[in-house]
């Protein structure tokens, strides 16, 4: 029973030496957190603003290795979404034309909204300009009939002139 005690007391002891360790760090961790905080702050301040000279440096030494290697990048990254974009028509046309669909009737009815809220909003001045060329449409719409009216006829001529060589 001595030996069963003993090891009792051992398991306790452990158990204290543990508990007080992780109470002992914690205690010094949170005293030393905000210098923690503090040096990092300082630490990454430094080293970006250090990075910041050293890549503004380079920019200025090297205009034309930075001009080439965006150049090449674009052309690259734009081949990229080229052939992406192609093979995505390729593997889904029903879904392009549905979505087409869609958007141009969307397109047409926010138009067709569009000008009847303008329509509204401006009748006076559309009734004014109307007035005011009233004249010009009659003569347009004029000419525009007798066009039309030789077109027919010249059409008319021309069947003429074929059933007559028939």
């Amino acid at each position: 029973s001595g030996l069963v005690v003993r090891n009792r007391k051992t398991k306790t002891h452990s158990l204290y030496k543990h508990q007080h360790r992780q109470e002992t760090t914690a205690r010094s961790l949170s005293q030393h957190t905000e210098k923690l905080q503090e040096y990092r702050k300082q630490y990454y301040l430094a080293n970006s603003q250090k990075q910041k000279e050293k890549a503004k440096s380079y920019r200025e030494a090297h205009p034309q290795k930075i001009q080439e290697y965006r150049k090449q990048y674009y052309l690259a990254n734009s081949q990229k979404q080229k052939e992406k974009a192609k093979s995505y028509r390729e593997a889904h046309p029903q879904k392009i034309q549905e979505y087409r669909k869609q958007y141009y009737l969307a397109n047409s009815q926010k138009q067709k909204e569009q000008a009847r809220n303008y329509r509204e909003a401006n009748r006076q001045k559309i009734a004014e300009y109307r007035e005011a060329h009233k004249e010009e449409k009659r003569e347009y719409m004029k000419n525009y009939n007798q066009e039309k009216r030789e077109v027919v006829l010249e059409r008319k001529d021309c069947i003429m002139h074929k059933l007559q060589r028939r």
